[in-house]
């Protein structure tokens, strides 16, 4: 039938009350035509006819009657016809169906979406829903649309809005019912939003013939400005899993997203797929390939996606090639190809970026993680240059031949989508319009320093000199499946700037938490071509103990005896020694634990009390052996020592520090754990006059990877506290803090040291307990942010342990006890008071009030005379 349809002049609001599909006349709410409903197909025929603007559009919503999804049959009605195009502004709002409502999960998938376009009748050509030329400024949203043999939904204006819908499913987004051509499409046009940044606005574009969302432009026409973020594209609407499988083709029986690309930029210019925050991200799974920019797409920005990994940020859900590619056409046959005349060159294009939230997660693809592809055929002699890859989270892609596929490849040694793997610096051009970014050299990592916390490299590039690279390095967990490696976490970047000759060289300092992985590099020049990956180095991993201490400790006796005993973490005995020094020495015996001989057993130092030459011996934790025996100050100074112990060196290994008691100097000696060999020795509290003696603990207060030495003043001193870097003390030793009291300054009892990361945040914080003759304080000062011009303020915990009528003082050490992240505070009675131990977990340290004890015991039965702890 055909309709005269009068002109309106002003918006309007239609509504659709029949899932047929039907057009009988009915051109409003208000006349719905001989059959008294109004159909979709009406309702669009009405709005064309009726003049809107992008500021006042027209509506077309849903009231129609039933329960359920309402599953209107396109062109059953009207036999194999597509629905209108849409020439007018419009919002076609199907959340305005009773009992429909738009997603609210930020990870997940929540919709309810009760009308669906099913195109199965609709024509051999048709697509759901066309907006069409004058449409510019409508909203999509809230619908299913399914099963066209066009598109899902087909954009040929600008400035519109796609949100909310399910392209490509069933009603319940998880099942593929595909239409033939893309889910999504926007065609020569520009300032369009697919999706949004609020769970609602998410469309989930999966199961389709071709791609999930497509954005087409070319040199006369124009498709630029368009926003996709914030969808599931290829994954089902939880975003972790797949549609289903593949029904035919190559890929036949393979776990289906999209059939060939997840979001394709193909031509166009200037859009933007993702952002920097993470209601932007875009969910990209089980496709063909992830991400596509190309036939000459340029300037486009692609950040803050997952690729290949699903919305919960673990789960795989890899694309079968690779998770980002940028690549030319011309030279390939439907649906890769070919180009567009003259193609341009698939140019300045950012993937990820240097602002926080920008970079992609690139993860479980099929081959390459990124690839750029060269242009093979140039008809416009531009090469594929000037894309940057910077600040990506880019690991474990290749899966489908790990041993020579890559994190990053430029590649031209074959048409895509064949990668061909690593290019050796300088064996291909640097220049050629076939050599994407320009073959970009890699950084050579070179080396590594002791502990594993400075790394340094090479960038050599000729053509480049007097130029300045980004090095960006990132730090990769070891791949199950023994793939080159990647890069995993980005941890920053150095500037590497060529002499005349283009040779630079650089180092980048390496956070803790580098500690045990691989590191990687890339380098990008000022036109922004970035290079492949690096060759690898492995950081050694670092040992707990400098941040955590060593999962046993001892008690030993104090004047009036000088049993040693080793305990576990449940306070039950490892092993005991009645009398290290001999049987006629009663002075005490000072302690520490930690692995000297790197057997991964904790080892017992244990140092003379006062009363003897001083001496200090190592015992084997698994044979009960002695290790190392050593008088290390002068034979006539009897005033006894104090032993700490930890990896001071890097060598994975505990060093040994020892301190004289009341009487000597504050002086710090270290020995090697490895051959036992003095390597420093230097005043650790700047007063050469001073001889209550000094207290020593070993930890990693500055986050390196190496232990560090803190100082405390002993008895007769101020409670003053010192630090020294442990990388510089074969040297001359550095601050690593400011000094600072502990307690009150005018007290003159000197204060008993520890150090361990109590809040578990990477580094080492301060423990300080009460010297003899006062109570038995506790104070725990966070370490973090220190400098040698910075005290510690913050306090963690400040409480009195154990007995609190005691004034004894109280000794401290910090162990690892329960195998978490945190220190563990264990602190033992002070002179004349027992021989009581508790332990107080770091997990429930607190800064007010005394955290519970976790362990409560007599170390040594019978004995009055106070114990040490170490």
């Amino acid at each position: 039938m055909v309709h005269m349809l009068e002109n309106r002049l002003v918006p309007a609001t239609f509504t659709v009350t029949t899932v047929l599909d039907t057009d009988d006349g009915g051109t409003s709410d208000v006349s719905p035509g001989a059959d008294g409903v109004l159909s979709i197909r009406e309702a669009f025929l009405a709005s064309n006819a009726t003049t809107a603007t992008a500021a006042t559009p027209n509506v077309v919503q849903f009231n129609i009657p039933g329960t359920g999804v309402r599953t209107i049959a396109v062109g059953s009605g009207v036999t194999a016809t597509a629905l209108p195009a849409l020439t007018q502004p419009v919002v076609v709002d199907g959340y305005t169906q009773s009992g429909a409502s738009p997603n609210t999960l930020a990870n997940g998938g929540d919709a309810k979406i009760l009308i669906e376009l099913n195109g199965t009748a609709a024509g051999a050509t048709a697509s759901g829903i066309e907006l069409a030329e004058g449409s510019g400024g409508s909203t999509i949203r809230g619908l299913v649309v399914n099963r066209f043999a066009g598109n899902g939904v087909l954009v040929d204006s600008d400035g519109n809005t796609i949100a909310g819908n399910y392209v490509g499913l069933d009603a319940t987004g998880t099942t593929a019912q595909p239409n033939q051509v893309d889910g999504i499409v926007v065609r020569g046009a520009s300032n369009n939003t697919i999706g949004g940044t609020t769970p609602a606005a998410r469309n989930v574009s999966s199961g389709n013939g071709l791609d999930g969302i497509h954005v087409v432009g070319d040199l006369t026409s124009a498709a630029s400005g368009n926003l996709i973020q914030g969808n599931f594209v290829g994954v089902n609407a939880a975003g972790t899993g797949s549609v289903g499988v593949r029904p035919g083709g190559p890929l036949v029986g393979t776990t289906a997203g999209n059939f060939l690309f997840g979001i394709e930029i193909s031509g166009g210019t200037g859009n933007t797929v993702g952002g920097t925050t993470a209601g932007a991200r875009n969910v990209v799974g089980f496709n063909g390939a992830g991400i596509e920019v190309d036939n000459g797409g340029q300037n486009n920005v692609i950040q803050g996606n997952f690729s290949g990994v699903g919305a919960d940020g673990t789960k795989p859900v890899g694309n079968v090639l690779h998770g980002i590619v940028l690549r030319s056409n011309a030279n390939l046959a439907a649906p890769l190809g070919p180009g567009q005349a003259n193609e341009p060159a698939v140019a300045n294009n950012l993937v990820g970026g240097t602002a926080a939230g920008a970079g992609n997660t690139v993860a479980f693809n099929g081959t390459g993680g990124v690839a750029v592809f060269g242009n093979p055929i140039a008809l416009s002699n531009q090469p594929n240059v000037g894309n940057a890859i910077l600040g990506n989270s880019i690991y474990r892609n290749g899966r489908s031949n790990p041993t020579t596929l890559l994190g990053i490849d430029l590649t031209n040694g074959f048409a895509f989508p064949t990668d061909d793997g690593a290019t050796a610096n300088d064996a291909k051009g640097h220049g050629t319009p076939a050599d994407p970014n320009n073959f970009q050299n890699a950084p050579v990592l070179t080396a590594l320093t002791a502990g594993g916390t400075t790394l340094t490299g090479t960038l050599t590039q000729s053509i480049s000199p007097s130029t300045a690279f980004r090095v960006e390095v990132f730090a990769s967990d070891a791949d199950p499946a023994g793939a080159a490696a990647e890069g995993q976490t980005f941890l920053g970047f150095a500037t590497a700037t060529t002499d005349a000759t283009g040779a630079a060289t650089f180092t980048f300092t390496l956070p803790a938490t580098a500690a045990g992985r691989t590191i990687t590099a890339t380098a990008t020049d000022p036109a922004n071509n970035t290079s492949e990956f690096s060759n690898a180095l492995i950081v050694p991993a670092r040992g707990t103990e400098v941040l955590v201490g060593s999962k046993q400790f001892a008690v030993g006796s104090d004047s009036g005896g000088s049993s040693v005993s080793v305990l576990n973490a449940d306070g039950s005995q490892a092993f005991a020694i009645a009398a290290p020094f001999g049987a006629g020495f009663t002075g005490g015996s000072r302690v520490a634990t930690a692995d000297f001989n790197g057997d991964g057993v904790p080892d017992v130092a244990i140092g003379t009390g006062p009363g003897a030459a001083t001496q200090v011996i190592v015992v084997d934790g698994k044979t009960q052996a002695q290790l190392f025996s050593v008088q290390p100050f002068e034979a006539a100074f009897t005033g006894g020592v104090f032993v700490a112990a930890g990896d001071v060196t890097g060598d994975g290994k505990a060093d040994l520090v020892v301190t004289p008691d009341e009487g000597g100097g504050p002086r710090v000696d270290v020995f090697t754990g490895n051959g036992f060999t003095r390597i420093a020795s230097f005043f650790g509290i700047d007063d050469t006059n001073f001889r209550g003696g000094a207290r020593a603990a070993v930890g990693d207060v500055n986050g390196d990877g190496v232990g560090d030495v803190v100082v405390a003043a002993g008895f007769g001193g101020g409670p003053r506290v010192a630090g020294f870097d442990g990388k510089s003390l074969t040297g001359t030793p550095t601050k690593v803090f400011a000094d600072f009291f502990a307690f009150e300054q005018t007290l003159r009892n000197g204060v008993f040291i520890a150090v361990g990361d109590v809040n578990g945040d990477g580094v080492a914080d301060i423990i300080a307990g009460g010297g003899p003759g006062g109570g038995p304080r506790v104070t725990v000062f966070s370490a973090a942010g220190l400098t040698a011009a910075v005290a510690p303020t913050t306090v963690l915990a400040n409480f009195f342990a154990g007995d609190v009528n005691n004034r004894g003082g109280i000794r401290v050490t910090a162990r690892n006890l329960d195998n978490d992240a945190n220190a563990d505070l264990v602190v033992g009675s002070g002179t004349g008071a027992g021989s009581h131990v508790t332990v107080y977990l770091g997990k429930s340290v607190q800064a007010t009030g005394v955290p519970a004890a976790a362990l409560d015991l007599d170390a040594i039965a019978g004995f009055t005379g106070g114990v040490f702890v170490g």
